[in-house]
């Protein structure tokens, strides 16, 4: 499961105000730069990563992207650093914070060297269970499943476990001999088993807590896409729809043009 959210530094509506920020943060927890959109800020965007094969049984990691102003190469960091993007909204008049992601660890930054803008890649703490090993928990048998993700989490240097939706004791289950892991398998397929067997998925809120969630099968949908929220383009025949760009210098002409094919834009130029 691929859900982009796209922000960007500002945004200015008749009916909404909201205002991107990203908080960036040393080893220690302190304040190193505060990115807002009338100083550093230029945008951010946030993606959940997962997979988009299975109702349960995976979880999603946040990966997120900061564009940052740096005119004057003030800003100075390192896979040392935290990210934290939130917004700020002020529809209402009063600014209200509303901080849905958690902290993330910068993995990348590069510099555009003609413009001086950073470009941060920044993951949350799932993202590192691809480079642990079952073997390296400090657990005993008999252990639950409770136990075993609480375990998986302060390996990853997450602050707990939570559950959302799961009614049933499944997370009480134990093994009193140990779980069916040789030890060299990762922490993220080990997470995974334990959201196969209790049918959930999981991620890290804002809270840095890891959250099992069990979906909702019998609910309502969300949303009904009726006919008269799309429309259908067809057309039978091929049709020039304008130049939108046309130019000639130094012998060289340039020119796009934008055409529709067929019915079901199969070839769409």
């Amino acid at each position: 499961m691929l859900i982009n959210d796209i922000v960007l530094a500002s945004l200015r509506t008749p009916v909404r105000t909201v205002e991107g920020r990203a908080e960036v943060y040393n080893s220690d927890g302190s304040t190193a730069y505060s990115l807002r959109s009338d100083s550093y800020l230029k945008e951010f965007k946030v993606e959940r990563i997962g997979d988009n094969t299975k109702f349960f049984g995976y979880g999603f990691v946040h990966k997120a992207n900061v564009k940052a102003r740096d005119v004057n190469r003030e800003i100075e960091l390192s896979t040392s650093n935290t990210v934290l993007p939130y917004f700020i909204d002020r529809t209402s008049g009063e600014p209200v914070e509303i901080k849905t992601y958690p902290k993330m660890n910068i993995t990348e930054v590069n510099r555009d060297e003609n413009t001086n803008e950073l470009s941060i890649t920044c993951y949350d703490a799932l993202y590192k269970a691809t480079k642990h090993k079952v073997e390296e928990l400090a657990l005993t048998v008999p252990y639950t499943i409770q136990e075993f993700v609480v375990a998986c989490a302060s390996l990853l240097g997450i602050s707990g476990v939570t559950t959302v939706n799961v009614t049933d004791d499944c997370f009480s289950v134990s093994y009193p001999e140990g779980a069916n892991f040789e030890g060299t398998e990762t922490i993220r397929d080990a997470l995974n088993a334990a959201a196969e067997a209790t049918q959930t998925i999981y991620y890290i809120d804002s809270n840095n807590i890891l959250v099992f969630k069990r979906l909702d099968i019998s609910g309502d949908a969300v949303f009904n896409i009726e006919k008269a929220d799309y429309i259908q383009l067809d057309s039978k025949t091929n049709r020039r729809l304008a130049t939108l760009v046309s130019a000639t210098e130094l012998g060289d002409s340039l020119e796009t043009t934008h055409k529709v094919y067929n019915k079901n834009m199969a070839d769409y130029h």
